[in-house]
Formats: structure tokens, C-alpha cells, sequence
């Protein structure tokens, strides 16, 4: 089981994501749309890594690419810059 905490996009609030392996999970942004990465994109989790998760995609054009994802962390909170992105 691993836990990724303090995500925070905008819009998004911050919130603990447990995820564990065999769990359907849907993206929520554009990774690489070539290989079917894509906002809506269904997966089956297959393996977690510390800073990254191996999944399966079960729902697109790309059904059965097995894929690798990266830990994203992304922060709306200003910290050196005057905005926030």
C-alpha cells in the first residue's frame, strides 16, 4: 500500500491517496497522450515503487500497454515566485 499526501493542484485540494495493487484508477491530467496517457484514461495499478506506479491501461485506445508513472508532485502554495501556478 503506499500513501501520497500533500498533493495539491488548483483546484484540487490537498488530500491522502492510498492506493494498493489490483485498484482501477483513473488519470485526472495529460501525461504523455502518445502512449495513451491521457485526462480519463483508465488503469489497473500492478505494482508501487516508492517514486513511481506500474499499471496496466483497461480503458482506450492503448488497452493492455503496461506503463510506468512517475511521482508528480505538484504545489499551488507561493513559495519563491509571486504567483501561484
Amino acid at each position: 500500500m503506499e500513501y501520497l499526501n500533500n498533493l495539491e493542484v488548483s483546484s484540487v485540494p490537498n488530500h491522502l491517496l492510498e492506493l494498493k495493487v489490483g485498484v482501477p484508477v483513473m488519470l485526472i491530467r495529460n501525461i504523455n497522450p502518445s502512449k495513451g496517457l491521457c485526462n480519463g484514461t483508465q488503469l489497473l495499478v500492478t505494482g508501487l515503487e516508492p517514486m513511481l506506479i506500474r499499471a496496466t491501461i483497461i480503458g482506450c485506445s492503448k488497452i493492455g500497454n503496461k506503463v510506468t508513472i512517475h511521482r508528480i508532485i505538484a504545489s499551488s502554495a507561493p513559495k519563491k515566485w509571486e504567483f501561484i501556478l
